[in-house]
Order: C-alpha cells, then structure tokens, then sequence
C-alpha cells in the first residue's frame, strides 16, 4: 500500500539511525528492560527548525534477534513494546501512549506531520518493553533495537504557510489522514 501525497521538490529527507541497548539482568532480575534502562530513554533523533514542518513518512523497526524470539520473549507482566516519539521542549508526544511494535516494521508508510515552534527544539525517542532470556536469546548478555526513520523537512513558505494557518484555525488535535 502507498499513502499518496504531494511533497515540494525541494523538501529535504532525513534518514535517522538510532540504537537502543539493554543489559540482561541490569535493571530487572531475568530480563531484558528497555523501559528501565536509562541508555534507552530519550535518544535525540534530529533536530527541529521552527520554520519548517516535517513529515514523517516511514518506519522501520528490528531487534539483534530474530522476530519469532522476539515474540516469544516478551513479558506479558509489563506493557507491550513501544516507542515514544517526544519533542523535547515543547513535550508534544507524536503518538498519544506511544507506537506499539509487537512486529518488526520493514518499510512501515505512515503520513504523521509534527512541527515546533521552540528553537533549538529536538525530537527524541524512548523505547520501551521488557522480554525474557528464551530461545537464541539464553546466552546473550545484551539484547539491542534498532529504529529507522523517514523524515521530509519542508521549509517552502507557501507550504508551511497554509500548514500553519490550518493548524492555527483548527488547533493542535487536527489530524491528516492519508
């Protein structure tokens, strides 16, 4: 499936790469815990220019295991797996209670807009979830995750223009839909 939508030709992509490692046992007894670990929490992913709005346009989402492992491992105690999407100053979270990955995301199209209007503002995500040492997972001290987004910057003054406008008559809850 492909979500249709007509971005300037001078938008610029991003393309983030951020690595989440936790420690088997470090935070708690017998498992794997993300949520815990401070080294997962919070990882700057770009920086946001308050000019300009950005599209996210693409997720993908994997692990150091293999996806069978990672399904079997989870703690169904704690909470699904998650990631939070945050701007840092003005705390906007992208995904109201986070986007839940119970699968790996290959290629995941998604059309969500965010903008900020603070300088010197950043998107940062968490990652959060807790497995159990199963499978091909015994053995191994460390278990990582790994996040890839697709991101368009558009600074285009008749674009950003007409985004801010709706946004300003309409409010913060508008949302588009592809």
């Amino acid at each position: 499936m492909s979500i249709p939508i007509t971005i300037p030709v001078d938008a610029r992509p991003i393309f983030t790469d951020n690595t989440f490692t936790t420690t088997f046992n470090a935070f708690t007894l017998g498992r794997y815990d993300f949520t815990s670990d401070p080294t997962a929490q919070n990882q700057i992913v770009m920086k946001l220019n308050p000019d300009s709005v950005y599209i996210l346009e693409g997720i993908e989402f994997s692990m150091d295991t293999g996806e069978t492992d990672m399904h079997k491992s989870r703690d169904p105690a704690f909470t699904s797996p998650r990631l939070r999407l945050t701007t840092v100053r003005e705390q906007q979270e992208l995904f109201t209670g986070g986007l839940p990955v119970s699968n790996y995301l290959d290629d995941f199209e998604i059309v969500l807009f965010y903008s900020s209007s603070q300088r010197g503002d950043f998107l940062r995500c968490s990652f959060e979830g807790v497995y159990r040492q199963r499978g091909d997972l015994v053995a191994q001290v460390e278990l990582s995750a790994f996040l890839n987004l697709i991101v368009y910057e558009i600074k285009s003054t008749q674009w950003t223009g007409k985004f801010f406008d709706i946004k300003r008559d309409l409010g913060d809850k508008l949302e588009f839909r592809g």
